[in-house]
């Protein structure tokens, strides 16, 4: 897997001739990108499932952690459940995953209720990533997987076409 890890790198240098090794690889996404992508995407989803938009701490030029990461999603999705129409099925929760990469206690109750739900992935970058920060792709893949839940949750599908909703008629 490191060879392969090397060769992707190695290419994308060739590929990319003004890049050196260190700038391929991706670096940690600020709180101000975090703060940016949230806020870009709030509104629609808000909109689209009925619920209030949220409002976003100041956006600092900082690395954002994993904890503020999780909080920050834990708020949202805390915001929008009002709105839903539906209830998840549930989801088996790793605790022992979740306690060996995520020592405070609060992010471990967030991220216990966030993968229960569907919001987070068990084992993704989220939870496991060992370094405390997300790359920008590890967190749009977290935000996308969110996103695709709370929109599963907030949309009542028609009886029509949904026959486990249909009363039979």
């Amino acid at each position: 897997m490191k060879k392969l890890a090397m060769v992707s790198v190695l290419v994308f240098g060739l590929l990319n001739p003004g890049l050196s090794e260190k700038q391929a690889v991706p670096a940690a996404m600020t709180h101000a990108d975090m703060i940016a992508a949230l806020a870009e995407v709030d509104p629609s989803v808000a909109r689209t499932i009925g619920a209030q938009p949220f409002t976003f701490p100041k956006a600092e030029n900082r690395p954002a952690t994993r904890a503020e990461i999780i909080a920050l999603l834990d708020q949202m999705i805390e915001n929008y459940k009002p709105a839903f129409r539906a209830t998840p099925r549930g989801i088996r929760v790793e605790k022992g995953i979740i306690d060996e990469y995520n020592a405070d206690s609060q992010t471990r109750e967030q991220l216990a209720r966030l993968v229960g739900w569907g919001f987070v992935g068990p084992v993704a970058p989220l939870v496991t990533n060992k370094s405390g920060t997300l790359t920008n792709e590890e967190f749009g893949d977290a935000l996308g997987l969110a996103l695709a839940q709370v929109m599963f949750l907030g949309h009542q599908p028609d009886p029509r076409w949904t026959p486990s909703l249909s009363t039979g008629e």
